[in-house]
């Protein structure tokens, strides 16, 4: 909150702006009022029956800490106004306690001494003004607030924690100061005890922490506290020395000064002023815990301080952070508390979001993590839920802050600061802490594991072409690990991430674990350049056509070998030589470089179709000698073609030999009829213009080209399931389709249409319009469809029947799917489910380690089982591609799908980033899809699972990706999370991940069916 931008005070309410946002001003203010011997504070011993006494809960003591804020000061939460009667006071007190057992909270962390005042019965402090409405005034029938909410909060099974902010005496602005102690009450101990105090700039009063008698106060006070109620902590916030502030002097803006003049020279003793104040502040915390535990040892004492405690200057162990640091401007070393050991939790104020580029969320949770973990101090996170109010979409943000922080050792849970978002539900906030908090948690404090250190990825002797390299790893949580001077941050399972820089050649990167050594080599090498092969003998390779080929007469056959450079080179066919001339330009001295040779041969023509024999490739040079057989060409007479008919389904049509499915054309079903004009490669160049496998077809002997029959009339209809085109057609024409938004166009290529009447005899859950077009610029015919929605659409087939004798294309587009009703809302569906990787292929791996069994392969294949027995219960008909660790190539998983023909299928896979990614700040889920029928299923995939496991999730969007590219059906692919973060990879290998996973998956496939149903 100390960051550039309009950011919100957590105790004051308010909204200031600028680059130092909550920076309140030092002044040289100083009280003169009252003079002579400071009055000492003892600490007082309670006689008799304490006010607060209630029985404490005995919920587990490690159970995690669901908290919440609640603000006195300003009558921000409680009350809602000063002044109210005892019967109204205690009236809203219950309504917190039922808000917060509504919400799941567990634990109410509450503001009684806001300034120098009291919402409890003291000895020492005056009644506050929030409360009564006169500082000093007695309450309503003497109620006492704290034993009332402790009371009751502790029969409900809540835990109370005192808020106090220690050192803050008034509330003043610098337009309306309160400075002066005569307007406090005679008995405040300010007015008795000016001495204690500074004026500051901020219009405000504060006790002096330099003065051994405001700490004696100060702790005099917790100990009273502690003595009279039985409250289950204390708590200081993050006002210690005063925030600081800008006043004008001739002109400038100048930092006010905190005028401790007197209590430095009396104290100082020659110390640094800045490090005397944080040694102060020192003195007061370890005074305050002493006196606590002095009393009850069971009441826990902790510190919520700003959430940056220094920023890195690649010195000073701080942040990756460019904020306010509470070391400097508030004298707050907050390391020292937890380094000393006196308090018994820290809970830092990270109000930040994950995308805030100057104090990231995950960032200082991380580097907290590493300061308190192992060090018997426990980490509690608190959050800005306030924030909820001035952002548009918060996107689940306090749901994903809360699951994030769960994986860090030493973190025992969260508070929250912004009770009126909470109780108001803004933004949806109490429902994502209800969700957050409907499963109870226990957090075991942190001991030895079992574990070993290792660095599992990359491997030691890893070679990149990358500035910086990630190393993951794990070690036994009650182990110190270090990296480059810092302790580094362990989960609860002890994986660790780090991320380094790398300089060209050998780096040696040095991890010490419990003192001992641990050297991980890896190279970065100079971008690659290009080169040359050398070749270990002279001989005639890689040559080109290699299989039979099949050219049109007149055309240009292209030919092509490599040889050792200075060669040469000739290709004999057919009785006719030609001379192949050099590329690349190789040369070298060694013996037998590579070097590619090209040339061209022009065909005769002939009759029909006739074999020149295979083609043979001869290279010389000097004394050496050798040549290498291709293919047989065929030339193929003009006006001729060769019948090809489609025999495997499935069968790949091509835009070229070498192209990628993914840009190809639509596959072809059994019975497609083409002309192929050429042939190279395995592949018959068709007439229509693209390739298809030799191996998919069987062809007739060579014809002269025919003339092709139109296509007559479409009629649409259905069949229950489905919306049919029927197209009455002599030929078996190549078919493929293209969607654009809400355009679905079938193409039917090298056909024409004679009549493009439409007959629609019924109306279609998915189409809107249909129209038969003949397109004359290409040739070829089309069917165009527009869809109702781009995302309504669940894939589609065609195929060449006879209905009634008279031949057709058949078209069918998949209906919106619906679900049963009842509790099995999946009866008939056919669903299967991949698990990604498996057997000699595990995937990304681990922080434990190529062997560990904890690779990606294993946890996959855990929530497919997990899912399926979900699915099943729901009615559906379950098919995993694999149900053990086995090798399972992608070839074969895809002829699976085709053989089951499945209504849906879901891939389950984990995310992971190359070496020179900074891991530690890039998780989350992502879904993909390849056919445009999956695009709704990764949509509500995507946001189902993103809810269930309160984590970041990127827009689906389209990949090349084999199991979920065939058009037939409704495929996705879900990456649940990412293995090189080492939290997301921890929660997915424990039984609540996989349970949670597989839950989010299966209401992903349920809302996708639902989304359907509502088209």
């Amino acid at each position: 909150m100390f960051i550039s931008g309009v950011i919100r005070n957590k105790r004051m309410g308010r909204t200031v702006t600028g680059v130092l946002c909550c920076c309140l001003i030092f002044c040289m203010l100083f009280s003169s009022c009252g003079t002579g011997e400071v009055e000492r504070f003892t600490m007082p011993v309670m006689d008799g029956e304490s006010v607060g006494a209630s029985a404490e809960p005995t919920e587990n003591p490690d159970t995690e800490v669901r908290g919440v804020w609640i603000a006195s000061v300003y009558n921000i939460n409680y009350p809602s106004k000063a002044g109210l009667g005892a019967k109204e006071l205690a009236s809203e007190l219950d309504d917190i306690i039922a808000t917060a057992l509504e919400t799941g909270l567990n634990a109410i962390y509450f503001q009684v001494r806001p300034s120098g005042d009291a919402l409890y019965d003291s000895d020492i402090f005056p009644v506050s003004e929030y409360i009564s409405g006169e500082r000093g005034k007695e309450c309503d029938g003497g109620f006492d607030a704290l034993a009332y909410l402790v009371k009751h909060a502790h029969a409900k099974g809540i835990k109370v924690h005192a808020w106090v902010n220690p050192l803050r005496v008034t509330v003043g602005s610098a337009s309306a100061p309160l400075t002066d102690v005569n307007d406090l009450p005679e008995n405040d101990p300010a007015r008795k005890n000016p001495e204690l105090c500074v004026a500051y700039a901020d219009g405000r009063l504060y006790y002096d922490p330099g003065m051994p008698e405001a700490r004696e106060l100060i702790a005099a006070g917790c100990r009273e506290i502690a003595e009279k109620y039985t409250v289950d902590g204390i708590i200081f916030d993050d006002y210690f020395y005063p925030s600081p502030v800008y006043t004008e002097k001739n002109g400038a803006q100048v930092l006010a000064e905190f005028d401790d003049s007197v209590s430095y020279k009396k104290y100082g003793n020659g110390t640094e002023l800045d490090d005397w104040r944080r040694e102060n502040v020192n003195k007061m915390v370890k005074l305050c815990y002493d006196e606590i535990k002095a009393v009850r040892d069971n009441c826990l004492f902790g510190i919520a301080p700003f959430g940056i405690w220094q920023n890195d200057n690649g010195v000073n162990g701080g942040s990756d952070t460019a904020g306010m640091e509470s070391y400097s401007s508030i004298y707050c070393d907050s390391l020292a508390f937890v380094e000393g050991g006196y308090i018994d939790y820290i809970a830092p104020q990270i109000y930040w979001s994950f995308s805030t580029s100057v104090a990231r969320y995950d960032t200082l949770v991380r580097w907290w993590n590493s300061k308190v973990q192992n060090t018997g101090v426990d980490l509690l996170i608190c959050h800005g839920v306030y924030r909820y109010e001035d952002m548009d979409e918060p996107d689940e943000e306090i749901l994903r802050q809360i699951q994030f922080a769960r994986s860090e050792l030493a973190y025992k849970g969260s508070i929250h600061y912004g009770y009126a978002s909470v109780k108001n539900n803004t933004k949806g906030l109490a429902d994502e802490l209800k969700t957050a908090y409907s499963a109870k948690m226990v957090y075991d404090a942190p001991r030895d594991n079992g574990g070993t250190f290792v660095i599992s990825t990359p491997q030691s002797g890893t070679y990149t072409e990358e500035s910086s390299t990630y190393l993951i790893g794990s070690a036994n949580t009650a182990d110190t690990v270090i990296f480059n001077g810092e302790k580094v941050s362990l989960t609860k399972s002890g994986c660790f991430s780090v991320h380094t820089e790398l300089q060209l050649g050998k780096n040696v990167i040095t991890v010490t674990c419990n003192g001992k050594e641990y050297e991980h080599i890896i190279y970065r090498t100079e971008p690659s350049v290009g080169g040359y092969t050398v070749m270990d003998r002279f001989e005639v390779r890689s040559v080109s056509p290699h299989m039979r080929t099949t050219v049109q007469s007149g055309n240009i056959l292209e030919l092509s070998c490599t040889a050792p450079a200075g060669s040469t080179v000739t290709a004999e066919v057919g009785g006719k030589t030609v001379t192949l001339l050099p590329v690349l330009g190789n040369v070298g001295s060694e013996p037998f470089i590579a070097e590619l040779y090209r040339g061209t041969l022009e065909l005769d023509t002939a009759d029909s179709i006739e074999s020149l024999g295979k083609v043979v490739f001869t290279a010389e040079r000097g004394e050496y000698g050798a040549s290498c057989e291709g293919g047989e060409i065929r030339v193929l007479g003009k006006g001729y073609c060769i019948p090809v008919t489609v025999k495997n389904d499935y069968a790949h049509l091509k835009v070229s030999p070498e192209s990628s499915f993914y840009d190809d054309y639509t596959p072809q079903v059994v019975g497609m009829t083409e002309y192929a004009v050429g042939e190279e490669d395995g592949y018959w160049l068709l007439s229509m213009g693209g390739y298809i496998s030799v191996d998919d077809t069987e062809a007739s002997e060579a014809v002269a080209y025919p003339t092709r029959g139109g296509l007559r009339q479409m009629l649409q209809t259905t069949d229950g399931k489905h919306t049919v085109f029927y197209i009455k057609s002599p030929e078996k024409p190549a078919i493929s389709a293209e969607l654009n938004g809400t355009s679905l166009i079938f193409t039917l290529h090298n056909v024409q249409v004679t009549d493009t009447t439409l007959t629609r005899d019924t109306s279609s859950p998915v189409v809107e319009n249909a129209a038969l077009y003949y397109n004359g610029e290409t040739g070829n015919s089309e069917v165009r469809l527009t869809l109702l929605d781009e995302k309504n659409f669940y894939g589609f087939e065609f195929g060449y029947e006879q209905v009634q004798g008279v031949p057709i294309i058949r078209i069918s587009l998949n209906d919106s799917p619906t679900l049963k009703q009842g509790d099995k809302p999946l009866e008939g569906k056919r669903i299967v489910l991949d698990a990604g990787h498996g057997g000699d292929d595990p995937g990304a791996l681990g922080a434990f380690g190529a062997e560990s069994g904890k690779n990606e392969a294993d946890i996959n294949l855990a929530i497919v089982l997990k899912l399926r027995e979900k699915l099943a219960a729901l009615g559906a008909e379950v098919i995993l591609t694999r149900d053990s660790d086995i090798t399972l190539e992608l070839e074969d998983r895809e002829k699976m799908l085709l053989e089951l023909d499945p209504d849906l299928v879901m891939v389950v896979h984990q995310n992971s980033m190359p070496y020179s990614a900074d891991i530690t700040k890039i998780r989350g889920i992502a879904a993909f899809y390849c056919a445009d029928s999956g695009k709704l299923l990764a949509d509500a995939v995507s946001d189902e699972l993103s809810a269930a496991l309160g984590r970041d999730f990127y827009e689906p969007r389209w990949l090349t990706l084999m199991m979920c590219r065939n058009h037939r059906f409704v495929s996705a692919l879900v990456e649940t999370g990412f293995m090189t973060s080492v939290e997301e990879y921890e929660r997915m290998l424990t039984e609540e991940g996989v349970e949670t996973t597989a839950e989010g998956i299966k209401n992903g496939i349920l809302e996708f069916y639902s989304r359907a149903s509502d088209f």
